[in-house]
């Protein structure tokens, strides 16, 4: 749900913003727009600076990322042989460049 909303967020973002402007164009000057967003940015930064921390945990993210590369290498050393070269390092391409 949260990805979606990501991606749209941006181009939604623009679209409002020149809509915005094109309306205060007609009553007040081009630069209200700015002004306008600088308030929004400022209670949505606001409003991220009194989350309470248990809602960001990165502890717990990194900890999900270790054990995911972790399964990945696991899994990379029971690929079988690639090339014939008798060398198993040859199916990891990062290992590669490190080999040059």
């Amino acid at each position: 749900m949260l990805l979606p909303i990501t991606f749209l967020s941006s181009p939604l973002g623009v679209i409002t913003g020149f809509t915005m402007t094109y309306y205060l164009m007609s009553y007040a000057k081009w630069q209200v727009s700015f002004q306008i967003q600088a308030g929004i940015m400022m209670v949505a930064g606001l409003i991220f600076a009194f989350v309470p921390s248990e809602y960001i945990e990165v502890d717990i993210v990194q900890a999900q990322l270790t054990a995911l590369e972790k399964k990945r290498d696991q899994m990379h050393d029971k690929v079988p042989e690639i090339g014939g070269t008798g060398n198993k390092r040859n199916v990891n391409l990062k290992e590669n460049e490190q080999d040059d």
